[in-house]
């Protein structure tokens, strides 16, 4: 859920790969790339009869709420997390250093889990697209760094595994496939490219 280049890039990555998706937003311009790809969209405010009516026959399994906003992320996650389970819940990591402070953050049982290792705001991912970082869907086993972050396990009999400073992640089976967010490749003297 979210309107941003960005986002729309994931969805159709992971539409690409074989995941269903489904991208949310209320803004239509954010919709145009994604629907001319044919990846399922909803114009709706996730919150909104419209989107509960809308995702009927479709119903989802899984929520990453990656809009600009930690705490509206937060009350789309809370509103989610009794149907979906909040173990399947997501928003990106917020701006705000004291929103996940122990004592005086915002309550675990208040948010979705914070996607990816640490550091992952929204502006940080739109900083980093901007400056030609890209989604890409690999086999299990490539080598993981700061400069290629995993944001999905994708696992090899169709279930999802995201990865959060708030649970373990299983290690990547044979046949599983990461979502990376990859820094542009570095053009050497010689001409050939390397990450």
């Amino acid at each position: 859920m979210g309107a941003s280049p960005w986002l729309g890039e994931l969805a159709l990555t992971l539409h690409r790969a074989g995941v269903p998706v489904v991208l949310i937003t209320t803004y239509p311009g954010a919709l145009r790339v994604a629907e001319s790809a044919g990846v399922p969209t909803l114009r709706a405010e996730l919150l909104s009869r419209h989107a509960e009516e809308g995702l009927a026959d479709q119903p989802p399994d899984y929520l990453l709420a990656a809009t600009r906003d930690g705490l509206y992320n937060a009350l789309i996650c809370t509103r989610l997390a009794p149907e979906l389970g909040r173990e399947r819940v997501y928003q990106l990591a917020p701006s705000a250093d004291h929103f996940l402070h122990a004592d005086t953050g915002v309550s675990r049982d208040l948010r979705g889990k914070v996607l990816g290792e640490g550091g992952l705001d929204f502006e940080t991912i739109a900083e980093r697209y901007a400056a030609g970082w890209r989604f890409k869907v690999e086999t299990a086993g490539t080598t993981q760094s700061p400069d290629r972050p995993c944001l999905l396990v994708i696992r090899s009999g169709g279930t999802l595994d995201f990865p959060s400073t708030e649970h373990e992640l299983g290690a990547p089976l044979h046949g599983d496939r990461l979502l990376l967010f990859s820094a542009p490749a570095e053009r050497m003297r010689d001409g050939s490219e390397v990450l």
